[in-house]
């Protein structure tokens, strides 16, 4: 019984990672850095991006109006198919879904950084631009 149940274990754990790599493959592309940039009028606060199905989370306290917070990192495969952007504007909060751009629609080799634009009134834009 034991010996079953540890095979069940397994096969369960290996649909996973299988399903879970095809699921993440699409995008393809290489992101070296993330960039938020703040085209409010204010200083927005609370910034969370979560990216889905992956869960990589980045956070900043706040970023003053007109300028931009940046994390770089080692170059890495984007596995994300869309982010969840959160952040307060004033005493408004905003939440949105993004679709993450995907590979089949740009066919660049060239690393890429991940910009996230941010404006007034709970609008948010995302695009990938050439790392030079």
């Amino acid at each position: 019984m034991l010996k079953l149940v540890q095979y069940k274990f397994v096969l369960l754990i290996l649909l996973f990672l299988t399903t879970s790599c095809s699921n993440t493959s699409k995008t393809g592309f290489l992101i070296t850095r993330g960039v938020i940039e703040n085209h409010c009028e204010e200083k927005i606060t609370d910034i969370k991006i979560i990216h889905l199905p992956t869960h990589a989370v980045a956070t900043f306290s706040g970023i003053f109006s007109g300028t931009t917070a940046e994390i770089g990192f080692q170059e890495r495969k984007l596995l994300a198919q869309e982010a969840l952007v959160i952040w307060k504007e004033g005493s408004f909060s905003y939440k949105k879904t993004l679709q993450l751009p995907q590979y089949g629609k740009s066919k660049t080799i060239a690393p890429q950084i991940l910009v996230y634009s941010i404006f007034s009134e709970g609008h948010v834009e995302v695009k990938l631009v050439n790392d030079l």
